[in-house]
């Protein structure tokens, strides 16, 4: 196995660090993520999974919300992501996918 691509911290949007291993005849190819590492990836996790937990609490403790309330919940925070540039810092390792999986 050889490593084809290290991404690691290249800029400001773009903080996923991710290695991709690819076999020597180049027709397997593995793409790992790194896990939580500093306070910045923290702050990152919390914003991706704040949404699931929250119903998951509502969930636990019976609170159902009604389906509008979900919904403008989620209009909410989707919108709160995109105007903070959250929604461009999967744009590498997404294109780096789409590139391996249309190769096939």
């Amino acid at each position: 196995w050889v490593v084809d691509e290290h991404h690691a911290n290249p800029g400001a949007e773009e903080w996923v660090t991710f290695y991709e291993f690819v076999d020597p005849e180049n027709t397997t190819s593995v793409i790992t993520i790194r896990g939580t590492h500093s306070h910045l990836d923290i702050l990152e996790d919390v914003s991706l999974w704040l949404p699931s937990v929250l119903i998951q609490i509502f969930d636990y403790l019976g609170v159902f919300p009604t389906r509008g309330f979900v919904l403008a919940g989620l209009r909410f925070w989707t919108h709160l992501l995109q105007s903070t540039g959250y929604s461009q810092t999967f744009t590498d390792l997404k294109a780096r996918v789409q590139n391996r999986t249309s190769d096939t």
